[in-house]
C-alpha cells in the first residue's frame, strides 16, 4: 500500500515502452543486477487494529480478524440495557424482547447514516448502530439531531439513549433522545495497596504522578481492610494508556486496573 503508485507507474512505463519497441536499464542488465531497477519494499508496521478491521469489513462486507469494539467490551456491557439481537422480531414464535415506548441504551458503531428532510424543511437522521451481536436501527428527529448532527457520524462509537419503537411483524427501532461518545463516560482507576500505611507513605508519589487531568475518578482500595476511598473531583485524571502503563510499573500490573 504504501508503495503501489509506484508500482502502477513503473509497469505503466514498461509497457509503454514495449509498445514504442524502446528498451530500457532494466532490460540489458544482468539478473543479478535488476534488483537495484525495481521497487523496493519499505519496512513498515502492520496498520493497527481499527484500521485493519476498517478495511476488512470495507473491502469483504464482514469483520475477519477480529471486531472494532473487543477492547470497549467491558465498557460497552457496563453502559447499555439492551442489545441489538433485543430488538430482532423472531418470526418463528413471534415474539420481541423490547416493547413499544420503553426506554433503552445501545452502544456500538454508527452506521449507514442517511440524512432525511421533514416537509418543513427540518433535517433528520436514519443510521444504525452496529455492537457485538448485530445492528439496531435509530431515528433522530430535527431537534435531537440539531443537538448531536456533530457526534451522529459514521464510524463514531457512542452510547444512545431513546424510546423504543415497534411495529406488528417488524424488527424495533430506537427513538434517539441523547448521545454520548464512548471517549466521554467517566471511568474508575482503581489503585490498590496492601495497608493504609504503603498508602499513605505512596500518597505524594501517587499525586505527583496524576498531573493529566480529565473526568475519570481515581478510587484507592486498601486490601487488608476492604477499604475504598474516591480522591476529590480536583485528582480526576485522564486515564489513557501512558498513565495507566506508569501506575502498574510503579505500583504493580495487578494493583491497577481501569473499569
Amino acid at each position: 500500500m504504501s508503495v503501489y503508485n509506484a508500482i502502477v507507474d513503473q509497469l505503466a512505463d514498461e509497457k509503454k515502452k514495449g509498445i514504442e519497441g524502446q528498451m530500457s536499464l532494466f532490460d540489458i542488465v544482468s539478473d543479478e543486477d535488476k534488483s537495484d531497477y525495481e521497487v523496493q519494499l519499505p519496512d513498515v508496521k502492520e496498520y493497527d487494529k481499527e484500521t485493519l478491521l476498517g478495511f476488512e469489513k470495507e473491502i469483504l462486507g464482514i469483520y475477519v480478524s477480529g471486531h472494532p469494539l473487543d477492547e470497549y467490551e467491558q465498557l460497552w456491557r457496563k453502559n447499555i440495557t439492551k442489545m441489538s439481537t433485543d430488538f430482532v422480531f423472531q418470526e418463528e414464535d413471534g415474539i420481541i424482547k423490547v416493547a413499544d415506548g420503553e426506554a433503552a441504551t445501545v452502544g456500538g458503531i454508527i452506521t449507514d447514516k442517511s440524512v432525511v428532510y421533514t416537509k418543513k424543511g427540518e433535517a433528520m437522521a436514519r443510521f444504525g448502530i452496529e455492537d457485538l451481536t448485530g445492528t439496531v436501527k435509530l431515528i433522530a428527529f430535527p431537534a435531537t439531531y440539531k443537538r448531536y448532527n456533530e457526534i451522529i457520524k459514521n464510524d463514531n462509537k457512542v452510547f444512545i439513549k431513546g424510546r423504543v419503537h415497534v411495529e406488528d411483524l417488524k424488527d424495533g427501532e430506537l427513538f434517539v433522545e441523547s448521545v454520548v461518545p464512548f471517549d466521554e463516560v467517566a471511568r474508575k482507576l482503581w489503585v490498590k495497596f496492601p495497608d493504609m500505611d504503603s498508602y499513605e507513605s505512596s500518597h505524594q508519589e501517587l499525586c505527583d504522578m496524576l498531573v493529566n487531568k480529565g473526568k475519570d475518578e481515581v478510587v484507592i482500595y486498601i486490601a487488608s481492610t476492604k477499604q475504598m476511598k474516591t480522591l476529590p473531583a480536583s485528582m480526576r485524571v485522564d486515564a489513557d494508556d501512558l498513565l495507566v502503563d506508569a501506575l502498574k510499573r510503579r505500583f504493580g500490573e495487578d494493583n491497577v486496573k481501569l473499569v
